[in-house]
């Protein structure tokens, strides 16, 4: 079974789901993939997507697994406007992680939500740390960060 695929927005730089019937469909198939809770969030679904985060974090088998659903799971308050909790969990997931990869994820995750917060320059401060790590380690991402960057510099 294929993955949801979706849109950041250049705009909100908020993931967009193509077909949100297949990626219902697919979350009911899948709720044993620690991946199901970011689709979840892009559902709206928070409070399941939020249940299934702790429950991963929970029951990670190393510390990488666990700070990957430490993001996911931050992303998904983020999107319920529980700023705080997001922020701190970010921070977490930064302090308990050794691998630059996911720290690259991490800030840039943290550079929306500051971006969702009107605070630009905090924004731009982890969208250019997530910009560094990638440009040298994770080329593939590197667009939806340059995405962040392009759209921060039409609000400062």
């Amino acid at each position: 079974m294929k993955y949801p695929t979706y849109f950041i927005n250049p705009y909100t730089l908020r993931e967009v789901l193509h077909d949100k019937d297949y990626t219902a469909y697919w979350c009911s198939r899948n709720e044993h993939n620690p991946e199901v809770v970011s689709f979840l969030r892009m559902l709206g679904q928070y409070n399941h997507a939020i249940e299934l985060g702790l429950l991963f974090i929970d029951s990670s088998k190393d510390e990488r697994h666990k700070a990957t659903a430490i993001i996911r799971l931050a992303s998904v308050y983020h999107w319920c406007n529980n700023f705080d909790k997001s922020k701190a969990l970010f921070e977490e997931c930064i302090s308990i992680n050794d691998d630059i990869v996911i720290n690259g994820f991490a800030y840039q995750h943290l550079s929306k939500l500051y971006f969702d917060n009107k605070d630009y320059v905090n924004a731009l401060k982890y969208a250019q740390k997530a910009y560094k790590i990638r440009e040298k380690y994770d080329k593939k991402r590197l667009p939806s960060t340059e995405l962040i960057l392009k759209r921060l510099t039409e609000n400062l």
